[in-house]
């Protein structure tokens, strides 16, 4: 395997998997160090695109923009490799109180994003304060993204399994060598262990830890159900259920105590009781900042070292576009 690149990307969730394969298309000799998802987020990521979130409906001013980059993104990568990674998928908002009903229907309509529904359209729905249909959403499969890019790599050599400890790079005035590599420029991608990193000390993260349910539920009409917290199909009868948001302790220990509130939770958005198999329950970490905004900066010293984090829950929307804006100033 060779020793000497010239970019060094360190993780490999679904940002560290964009930008390696956006940089190996512009010719980019590139190597990726990751510790084989141990601690990526984006493993066990639902892939949603959800244009309007929150108890209050919010929608990004640019979402337009992410989602024309994030579409032709996601479509290169179909036929890059001959995969399905991106369908539209129906979402129905499921109104959790009065207020809530009279915010959507009256602040989330400027571009008829939202239908409203009526309850007997969803006989199967316990809907006492209505929902509505949320256009434009979406779902990505992000672990199949990051698995097909990790198989690629792997066969041209240029992606290593190793778990990078900080003492292990040494930063110069013209590069930077990790372990036995080296590279003109180094990247970080590493989602939440960015939190300890030396290099970028200023940098402002606030991680939530989250847990997420795949269940087997056979019969369910395939939508995206979200209540606050949401039911996501992403297989025949295979659905994800989620999220909580706890910023302490982060240590990726799952809680039987959020795996009841969860499955109560859902079940109360029913008319009668889903019948289900629990099939995995994990915890992992959102690499989400203080501003609520992704971050991609350089070094205050070295502007050959870069950082690239903060994306959220927003990932598969927002990534796109900022790793094109990241590329062209980064190959100069």
């Amino acid at each position: 395997m060779p020793t000497d690149f010239d970019i060094i990307i360190i993780g490999q969730g679904l940002a560290g998997s964009l930008l390696a394969h956006a940089l190996e298309k512009k010719g980019e000799n590139i190597l990726v160090l990751d510790d084989d998802h141990q601690t990526a987020s984006s493993s066990i990521a639902a892939g949603m695109i959800n244009p309007i979130t929150g108890h209050r409906p919010n929608k990004d001013p640019l979402f337009d923009l992410y989602l024309e980059q994030a579409l032709q993104t996601y479509q290169e990568l179909e036929n890059d490799f001959g995969q399905r990674f991106i369908q539209p998928q129906k979402q129905i908002r499921i109104f959790n109180n009065k207020a809530q009903r009279h915010q959507w229907l009256t602040q989330a309509t400027p571009n008829n994003d939202i239908l409203e529904v009526k309850p007997e359209g969803f006989p199967h729905l316990h809907l006492p304060h209505g929902g509505c249909l949320v256009a434009f959403s979406y779902i990505v499969n992000v672990p199949l993204i990051i698995k097909t890019i990790a198989d690629h790599l792997s066969k041209k050599h240029r992606r290593q399994i190793t778990n990078v400890t900080y003492d292990q790079i040494t930063i110069t005035r013209h590069g930077a060598h990790v372990g036995d590599f080296t590279a003109k420029k180094l990247i970080f991608c590493e989602g939440a262990r960015m939190r300890n990193n030396p290099f970028f000390t200023h940098i402002a993260m606030h991680p939530a830890q989250g847990e997420i349910l795949t269940l087997a539920i056979a019969g369910l009409q395939p939508m995206i159900y979200n209540w606050g917290k949401w039911l996501v199909p992403v297989a025949p009868d295979i659905f994800k259920l989620g999220s909580n948001f706890i910023w302490d302790p982060l240590d990726e220990k799952i809680s039987e105590a959020t795996r009841k509130e969860l499955l109560e939770s859902m079940q109360a958005q029913f008319q009668q009781t889903l019948p289900y198999e629990v099939l995995d329950h994990q915890a992992k970490i959102r690499p989400a900042s203080k501003t609520r905004t992704p971050f991609i900066t350089a070094h205050s010293v070295y502007s050959h070292v870069f950082c690239m984090n903060g994306f959220g829950s927003k990932g598969c929307l927002m990534m796109p576009f900022f790793i094109q804006e990241f590329i062209n100033p980064l190959r100069a």
